[in-house]
């Protein structure tokens, strides 16, 4: 893949757009209410790249978040504004704060260990809550684009091979034991 490519795919499909792309879905077929998905939209993307934004001008981080307590903090704010909106999004809503909640605490154990790429880990909560909410059609068009940005990402030398690819099984996993337990009487 051509640097360029890469580098446009990465900012597409960067993880904070990705729940602005999933609450709208929902919204359109009807899985979540007008009021859900701007909450949705302020909990999951604008607040924590607001803050993304701010430890960059403060110069505390860059980025691709290669600073591994900066990492850590971010992953912490956005589990702390997951749960927050377990409150909110209820009913069958509430399949979308476990499994974000719960990625989020996996690529945080695994951030010490190694730089998993949360630009893929980001994918697999918004694949496995629209297979969910039965809109399997757009989670594989979300899965091709899944694996279109973990090129991009080795492409642009951000993560490794292994990085992108423990991505995917972890994050995925994480999503499917999330559903699981939702699913749970």
């Amino acid at each position: 893949m051509n640097e360029r490519i890469a580098k446009t795919i990465s900012v597409i499909m960067n993880p904070y757009i990705h729940p602005v792309y999933l609450f709208i879905v929902l919204t359109i077929h009807g899985f979540i209410g007008l009021y859900e998905c701007i909450i949705g939209i302020l909990l999951y993307s604008v607040i924590p790249f607001s803050i993304h934004l701010l430890l960059m001008k403060l110069k505390l981080t860059d980025k691709d978040v290669k600073n591994i307590v900066a990492r850590e903090a971010l992953l912490f704010i956005a589990i702390t504004l997951y749960v927050l909106s377990a409150s909110i999004l209820r009913g069958k809503a509430s399949i979308i704060p476990a499994v974000y909640s719960l990625n989020g605490v996996l690529l945080a154990v695994l951030t010490p260990i190694t730089r998993v790429s949360i630009h893929v880990a980001s994918f697999t909560p918004a694949i496995a809550i629209l297979s969910y909410a039965g809109l399997t059609h757009i989670a594989l068009i979300l899965f091709v684009l899944m694996i279109v940005t973990a090129i991009a990402r080795i492409t642009l030398r951000v993560h490794t091979l292994a990085q992108t690819v423990l991505a995917i099984i972890s994050s995925l996993t994480a999503s499917i034991l999330a559903v699981i337990i939702v699913e749970q009487p």
